[in-house]
């Protein structure tokens, strides 16, 4: 029997799984699904009650196989019927148990879900993940449940603890299962998901109804799902990118492409400079309105009802769909212009913050010497000017600093004389520019 449990242990790891040391037979065990960490459980495995063999898989990755001790063995050709029978015979076994699980667990999930008040917005892990309940549920010990539902009926629960711990009631039917955010009744358009939270970002961010999947394995047997009871509808596969660096597959991005190309959807893949991600991570760390415009631009593209993608790295791109706006060549006349035409192939910086900058060093170097008249009045060199950038990004300093260093050579009493640092702020700016504070005091002494 332990030669026969080692062989089985042995087959399940071949498939990128790895199962508990002990493997009793008869009984189904729960373990790490593919890339999962502990805690997990879309793993399982069982060994029959003979010993000789079993059934394992993954359902975040609708992994499902059969096993048999004389795998690889030579067989007669009666041995090899009688083994083909028997196996069916397990496989029919295990189906009906598997379905008096599922019945079990469907009505005990009916039972919790119908005396569980509603979850409340001040739940910490939706606090943390930056979205509303959406019909979610509070169960004991501060954990919130989300039905799934098969075929539209309540199978089973999934369980989120305020940590973010993530489970399925025991015995549950979870393949094909999922839940929605939102209305599906003849919405032309929708969105699959893996988590929840992860649908409440996108449904929040666009307002579309959003399927949510649970895991990357039931990716498509939902989206078959959908499309067989919304033919005509744009479907779009919101998946998680779980990148890697070491060589191993992106579960999220090949379950997504696979139910994709399955049911002929779009799909698009969040990116967070090449870090794993989900598009709850966008909504958080860029905001609402990058994941929309990125899911918006994606359904725009789908003029042919053939399947597009927005790549894991291109979501600046389409956050920022239109054109950098170009500098009328007219500005840049002059000394100033051929200045900054000789500094913008050499520096990050834009070409009109080097313009602006320019004019002001300029300016500030002939302080009120020269003049030009506009009728009655005189008009000196002397600009002001504010130049607004995203921090760390828009290469203000950078546009300063190569203007600067050029005025210094021409004049270098003016960088002492004429350039004032420090101002931190707008009111480091009145700051400077204030009138004298004086105070009278009387002595006392």
């Amino acid at each position: 029997m332990m030669d026969t449990v080692s062989a089985f242990r042995d087959e399940i790891e071949k498939a990128g799984l790895h199962p508990p040391a002990v493997i009793p037979p008869g009984k189904l065990i729960r373990f790490p699904g593919i890339g999962k960490g502990n805690g997990n459980t879309s793993a399982w495995a069982k060994l029959f009650v003979d010993g000789q063999a079993g059934a394992y898989g993954d359902w975040s990755t609708d992994l499902s196989e059969t096993w048999h001790a004389q795998y690889g063995q030579t067989m007669t050709a009666a041995e090899r019927a009688a083994h083909t029978r028997r196996v069916a015979e397990l496989q029919r076994l295990h189906q009906k148990e598997e379905a008096e699980k599922h019945a079990t667990a469907a009505e005990e999930a009916r039972k919790i879900w119908v005396r569980m008040p509603p979850a409340p917005d001040s739940h910490p892990y939706l606090i943390r993940k930056g979205v509303k309940p959406h019909g979610l549920r509070l169960a004991s010990k501060g954990r919130l449940i989300v039905p799934v539902l098969v075929n539209g009926t309540l199978a089973s629960l999934h369980i989120i603890d305020e940590k973010g711990e993530k489970l399925f009631l025991a015995g549950g039917a979870v393949k094909g299962g999922s839940y929605t955010i939102g209305d599906l009744t003849e919405a032309p358009t929708a969105l699959i998901c893996e988590g929840f939270a992860t649908g409440a970002s996108l449904y929040e961010a666009t307002g579309l109804p959003v399927v949510v999947a649970f895991s990357a394995g039931n990716l498509t047997p939902v989206a078959q799902a959908h499309r067989q009871q919304c033919p005509s509808a744009v479907i779009v596969l919101a998946g998680d990118n779980d990148s890697r660096n070491d060589g191993k597959p992106n579960v999220g991005l090949d379950a997504a492409t696979a139910a994709g190309n399955a049911i002929n959807g779009i799909l698009v893949m969040p990116g967070l400079d090449g870090k794993k991600c989900d598009w709850n991570d966008i909504h958080r760390q860029r905001g609402l309105d990058a994941v929309a415009q990125v899911i918006e631009a994606a359904i725009r593209r789908e003029e042919t009802k053939t399947m597009t993608t927005a790549t894991a790295d291109t979501i600046e791109a389409d956050v920022h769909t239109d054109p950098w706006p170009q500098l009328d060549e007219a500005a840049l006349r002059g000394v100033i212009g051929d200045l900054v035409r000789a500094i913008e192939p050499h520096s990050e910086a834009d070409v009109v913050a080097l313009l602006i900058q320019g004019l002001i060093a300029f300016g500030s170097t002939l302080n009120r010497s020269a003049y030009f008249s506009a009728e009655a009045d005189r008009h000196h060199m002397n600009l002001n000017a504010v130049l607004v950038g995203e921090t760390a990004k828009g290469r203000k300093g950078t546009s300063w600093g190569h203007i600067r260093r050029v005025f210094a050579a021409v004049d270098p009493d003016w960088a002492s004389t004429r350039v004032l640092n420090g101002l931190s702020s707008g009111e480091g700016l009145i700051w400077a520019v204030r009138d004298e504070i004086t105070k009278d005091e009387p002595e006392r002494d």
